[in-house]
This record gives structure tokens, sequence and C-alpha cells, in this order.
């Protein structure tokens, strides 16, 4: 229903589209679907979200050989559809995940968070990547 006042009630931007942002303003990637798969490998990454990419990206570097598995597309799924959001903490704050686990778990899975931001930014500028990145807030 809230989809149906949605459409009779608003006029959308002409310029709006029903698809992610990452995937309206990047150029398509080329189908990979019937590439064929290597005889061996000493790691095979599932998934080619953001966290698989990674995953896959430091074990090449790494010097392991690598054979990353995507059912759609690079970035299909989440990864593509967070609204272009990075940032530490949870759903929960500091202090919830604290009164919630603990203190030293709740502090433990903060700390993890802000690592992650920090990971994120140091992928983004390592690889030189156009994402439009802006610390704000």
């Amino acid at each position: 229903m809230a989809s149906t006042a949605l459409h009779r009630g608003s006029t959308l931007n002409r310029d709006y589209e029903r698809r992610p942002y990452w995937h309206a303003t990047m150029p398509a990637l080329p189908s990979r679907r019937d590439r064929p798969l290597p005889n061996v490998a000493d790691v095979v990454v599932i998934g080619g979200g953001y966290t698989g990419i990674n995953a896959a990206r430091v074990l090449a570097r790494a010097g392991a050989a690598v054979t990353l598995l995507e059912a759609e597309q690079l970035g299909f799924g989440a990864s593509t559809r967070n609204g272009g959001i990075v940032h530490p903490g949870y759903k929960w704050g500091p202090q919830a995940l604290v009164e919630r686990y603990g203190e030293d778990i709740g502090r433990a899975l903060f700390l993890e968070t802000l690592d992650a931001y920090e990971l994120v930014k140091g992928v983004i500028a390592d690889e030189g990547i156009d994402c439009e990145f802006r610390e704000t807030g």
C-alpha cells in the first residue's frame, strides 16, 4: 500500500532509477559466467561482496592462487545496497554493546568496527578507488 501511495501522490526526480547508485554510475562489468574455472586453487572464496573481494585481494597479495566465485555480478548483494555508508559501530553504540555483552566483549566488538572502518579507508587509498569517499558527520 505504501508503494501505491508513493506512486500516486508524489513525483519522482526525472533521473530516479530503481537500481543501486553504484550500478547506475559505474561502467558495466563484463560477464564472467562462461569463464572456465582453474583446475587448482590454494583458496576458493565464495561471494563477491566487500568481504569476499577483500579476502581474495589479501590472499592473492600474499601469494595464494585464489578463485573467487560469485553467483551474480561482483558487488551484487548488500555490498552495493547500503547507500555507500561506512561507519564504525553496529546497530548499537559502544555503551549499548557493553550493556548487552559486558565490558570486555562490548568494547572488543566496538574496537573491531573501528579497525574495519580504518581498513576500508586504507583499501580506498591503497587501490586509488574513486568512490567519492568523504568523512562527515
